[in-house]
């Protein structure tokens, strides 16, 4: 039993060791492909939205963390393993109190963006919040410009990535299971000539009737037998903790796929054009279905769903995935105004893009060609 536990030692590491190897051969230094000043203009936008705004003058912290980490989880999606932390220190009206949060991107600590901030090109700045003269607390950011990452890592986002991955889980647990049909074979096959030379001791004249052997052989095939079934109970555990359980991405994808497919009980899917919200429903406008109610708020729909959002203003956010797109939805001039007609199945709507909401809208329009109409102002 010793000299298996050994051989499933050894076979371990030699699969970890491959693995390191592997890591190091592939690992490489990535630069995102964000630029640091957008990323600092929707972050000085995100802090000036009504929304956010509204949490900090009311010293609704829990509000404000879940809107941080809304910022947080957007950017993440959209990095190549770059870190990111924002900090948020919120003060009441009479400076009694305050409270202290702060919000990473997926393993990123603040201590380690600091503590390597050379090495990582590390991006900071702060903002501070303000009724009047009166200081309400401060937004502080962390952003990093470079980080070290495997390729496999990089890929992660890639078609073919989510098989790959399962691909390689059910090639080790097979690995593993041909290991251990071999060690229990080789258990038995011990067994066998343990009980072999046992009956051969007492069938010896010099120990033909002596009944204590007959004793001795009953017990060394029962101990053989626990050891057998020891062993069998190690390897299934072993065999359970080696099962890797499925990705986020694996779980975003599958998601994805059964909205995708099942439009009619799903209403947020890739056909959504934009979600107004009417207390306390959801108003749901898509390309090919009539208007909608949805019983959620804009913030909960935008964590949840996979589905990528902007906000156009307090009750309106548009899905991403149209902008750009003509067919349904068109820039309009007005005035001083930016205003936006949303084209859906049920109709048309003239949206107005608040000045909180303008900045990080005029961002994601910097690389599509929208023609923006002139309109007098009513």
């Amino acid at each position: 039993m010793k000299a298996i536990k050994n051989r499933l030692v050894i076979y371990s590491g030699i699969i970890i060791g491959l693995n390191l190897l592997l890591f190091g051969v592939t690992s490489t230094t990535v630069t995102p492909d964000k630029n640091i000043n957008i990323t600092k203009s929707i972050i000085a936008a995100w802090v000036h939205t009504d929304s956010f705004l509204d949490r900090v003058y009311t010293y609704n912290i829990d509000g404000v963390n879940d809107s941080i980490s809304t910022l947080i989880n957007a950017y993440n999606a959209d990095s190549i393993n770059a870190g990111m932390c924002i900090s948020a220190t919120i003060h009441n009206f009479n400076n009694r109190d305050q409270e202290h949060r702060t919000n990473c991107t997926t393993g990123t600590t603040l201590t380690r963006l600091t503590s390597n901030a050379k090495e990582l090109e590390l991006v900071t700045g702060e903002i501070q919040l303000k009724v009047g003269a009166k200081s309400l607390g401060t937004v502080e950011y962390y952003i990093s410009t470079k980080s070290t990452a495997p390729f496999y890592e990089q890929i992660r986002n890639k078609k073919g990535f989510i098989t790959l991955n399962l691909v390689i889980n059910l090639l080790s647990v097979l690995l593993i299971y041909m290991l251990y049909r071999a060690e229990l074979k080789k258990a038995s096959i011990k067994v066998e000539t343990d009980i072999k030379a046992a009956k051969n001791i007492f069938d010896s004249k010099v120990y033909e009737k002596d009944k204590n052997h007959e004793i001795a052989i009953t017990e060394l095939k029962a101990k053989h037998q626990n050891e057998l079934a020891q062993k069998e109970l190690e390897i299934r555990k072993a065999l359970e903790q080696s099962y890797v359980e499925t990705t986020d991405e694996a779980r975003i994808s599958i998601l994805k796929k059964i909205s995708n497919g099942n439009k009619k009980v799903f209403p947020i899917n890739d056909e959504v054009i934009y979600i107004s919200y009417y207390h306390p429903d959801a108003k749901i406008y898509s390309k090919s279905k009539e208007e909608r109610s949805f019983r959620s708020s804009l913030s909960d729909i935008m964590t949840a769903f996979h589905v990528d959002f902007i906000h156009l203003n307090r009750k309106v956010m548009l899905n991403k995935a149209y902008i750009g797109n003509r067919n349904h939805v068109t820039l309009i001039e007005s005035g001083k105004k930016l205003k936006v007609i949303l084209k859906s199945k049920t109709g048309e709507e003239e949206v107005e893009v608040t000045n909180a909401c303008r900045d990080a809208f005029i961002q994601l329009l910097a690389n599509n060609n929208n023609l923006i109409e002139d309109k007098a102002a009513s």
